[in-house]
């Protein structure tokens, strides 16, 4: 393993992290351990680019990633038009580091035991995230990017509500219920009955925490979550043909969970379903924020408000509907709408279910026991972050999102690689 892929690994713990650790200022910006690796490796790639004259990428060509390229293009081009051109800029920024990580991993992840590593990176980076977050819980000290860091809105609480190294308990508890598929499948596919005992007492960590959240949004996604892992664990182990109506059961679960919530999140059809699970007054709240957005939206004739402009908006023109004292869209799908336009939210759609789609495809037919636990963790766990997309209050910078559709996407990029003419799997290992 060289130097440079160890670098990557650190600095995907880090990128889980984000600025709770170790940030500080420096000229107006906010410097912590993940920017600062993304730099690093940056300088490492393009030397090693310079120097071998070429690039052993094939990211560039492939048509998810040409989209998410596109959509950065065009974020640069609604500077012309944005209210808020510090914000604007803040978020291109992000976006540029998350189309780095994009290029990164497809650089440096190349066979199916890299993608397995990197698998259990990403494991460790939940067990340090669960770590914090029972320090909150015992202790009641907070990390300083939390809201409760030096704050007395702990004390009007009955017990210490974790954030770990989100801001609040909704991202954290969004982050957790995201990751749960990958312990899962840890305990699915190691045979050894040790690793499996300390990946289920890890999961039931992961899961008391999400409890001790108050995430509601959270609450739903475990739950269906797990419920499409039972599903997905039942086809793979029946026989041939209850296997195959299993998966048909799996797909049509797949599809039906993945364009209800579609639907939901750019409808005020979410009225009936959000009252229902939620049954509080903050319901009308989040539908007249899609409400206002969708009202900026057409002002700019479909084109989108510009990155970090849904705020300025709220603030300099002021919502038609009732929103409190809320600025922000708390609404995934509604925020790339609204803010990147109609054409962008359409094609991400399309892109996203085409994702799912190809990974469900290998899940399917592949026999190799890795491959078979990768789709399957990334197939459920992008599920689950579709469905708990409402939680957070702005979607665009929950990094985990961009984590798991860049693994996704060179992961179907190198399995692709790896296909012979006559379609038998030939992923090398080492």
């Amino acid at each position: 393993m060289n130097y440079t892929r160890i670098l990557f690994f650190i600095t995907y713990i880090f990128a889980f992290i984000g600025s709770a650790l170790f940030a500080f200022p420096l000229g107006g910006i906010s410097v912590f351990p993940f920017r600062i690796l993304m730099i690093i490796l940056l300088i490492i790639m393009v030397f090693q680019v310079f120097y071998q004259r070429e690039i052993k990428s094939t990211i560039f060509k492939d048509k998810y990633f040409c989209f998410f390229l596109l959509w950065w293009f065009y974020s640069i081009v609604q500077l012309f038009w944005s209210l808020d051109l510090n914000r604007s800029v803040e978020k291109i920024f992000f976006f540029t580091l998350m189309l780095l990580l994009f290029i990164f991993t497809s650089y440096l992840i190349n066979e199916i035991n890299q993608f397995v590593v990197l698998f259990y990176i990403i494991v460790i980076s939940v067990i340090i995230i669960n770590l914090f977050g029972w320090i909150n819980v015992f202790s009641g000290k907070y990390l300083s990017s939390s809201r409760f860091y030096n704050s007395d809105l702990i004390s009007l609480v009955p017990y210490n509500i974790p954030t770990s190294v989100f801001t609040n308990e909704n991202d954290l508890g969004v982050f957790l219920a995201t990751m749960v598929p990958f312990f899962l499948s840890a305990i699915e596919f190691n045979k050894k009955i040790k690793i499996k005992l300390i990946f289920i007492f890890l999961l039931i960590s992961n899961m008391i925490l999400i409890i001790l959240t108050g995430s509601r949004g959270s609450f739903l996604a475990l739950g269906i979550g797990i419920f499409l892992y039972l599903i997905s664990l039942y086809a793979y182990r029946s026989k041939l043909t209850v296997k195959q109506i299993s998966g048909n059961v799996f797909l049509a679960s797949i599809l039906i969970v993945a364009f209800t919530v579609i639907i939901a999140n750019i409808g005020t059809a979410i009225s009936f379903t959000y009252n229902f699970i939620y049954n509080d007054a903050s319901n009308d709240i989040r539908i007249n924020l899609i409400k206002n957005g969708f009202q900026f939206l057409q002002s700019t004739y479909g084109f989108g408000i510009g990155l970090g402009s849904f705020e300025s908006y709220m603030l300099t023109k002021g919502p038609n509907y009732y929103a409190s004292d809320i600025i922000n869209i708390h609404n995934w799908l509604a925020e790339i709408f609204v803010e990147s336009g109609f054409l962008i939210g359409t094609l991400y759609i399309l892109v996203y279910v085409s994702i799912l789609k190809n990974i469900y495809k290998i899940y399917i037919k592949t026999q190799h026991n890795n491959t078979k636990m990768i789709t399957k963790t990334l197939l459920i766990a992008l599920l689950v972050l579709l469905i708990a997309s409402n939680v957070p209050s702005s979607f665009f910078q929950f990094r985990t999102h961009w984590i798991l559709v860049s693994l996704s996407v060179v992961f179907l990029t190198v399995y692709k690689k790896h296909i012979e003419p006559n379609k038998e799997e030939i992923i090398r290992s080492k």
